[in-house]
């Protein structure tokens, strides 16, 4: 399972992209994390390549939306 860094505050989702653009899966925040088993949203393995991990929040401090790209690189 892929995790990585601190949990975060207030509601939000978590997409994955692949590198071309097409969403590859959206994931539920549970507890301030999302846990990625590396597969797309028809529950198959995602090929090895570049993925962009977004995280859309509301920033509870600014009271305003907030959001974060990582870029995750799976190898098999």
């Amino acid at each position: 399972l892929f995790r990585s860094g601190n949990p975060v505050e207030g509601a939000g989702a978590v997409k994955l992209f692949s590198a071309s653009g097409e969403r590859v899966r959206t994931l539920d925040l549970s507890g301030g994390q999302g846990d990625w088993d590396l597969t797309n949203a028809a529950g198959q393995k995602v090929a090895s390549g570049l993925y962009l991990v977004v995280l859309d929040v509301q920033d509870t401090v600014l009271n305003s939306p907030a959001r974060k790209v990582v870029k995750v690189l799976v190898l098999r």
